[in-house]
């Protein structure tokens, strides 16, 4: 191998970097996305149409070249997995549990 020639990156690290590029209103879309939400419950809470919403969810699969809801879950699964790094600490933060009623109870169902 030459040392100038390219060498194919490791897909994780694309992975990634694609996930680094992703705007804070996309990764708002993967987080909820991750968290089982509605299209229509994340356009509520962002204050967005519903069309919106599946059209950067259309995008982000498009960006990580993925065909279902369902592979997209594993990606960012595998991610979490792995632990965050500068591209990827924004899939990781939790948002407190939208079942909760009372203060301080993030995440337990009451």
């Amino acid at each position: 191998m030459l040392l100038c020639e390219a060498v194919p990156e490791n897909p994780l690290v694309q992975l990634r970097r694609i996930i680094g590029n992703l705007s804070d209103r996309q990764c708002e879309i993967l987080n909820g996305i991750y968290d089982g939400e509605t299209s229509r419950n994340m356009a509520e809470r962002l204050g967005v149409s519903e069309k919106t919403v599946e059209k950067h969810r259309s995008r982000i699969m498009s960006q990580l070249g993925v065909t279902s809801v369902v592979k997209l879950v594993r990606l960012i699964t595998l991610l979490k997995v792995q632990g965050p790094n500068s591209e990827t600490r924004r899939l990781v933060t939790q948002r407190p549990n939208s079942y909760s009623t009372q203060p301080g109870t993030a995440g337990e169902v009451v």
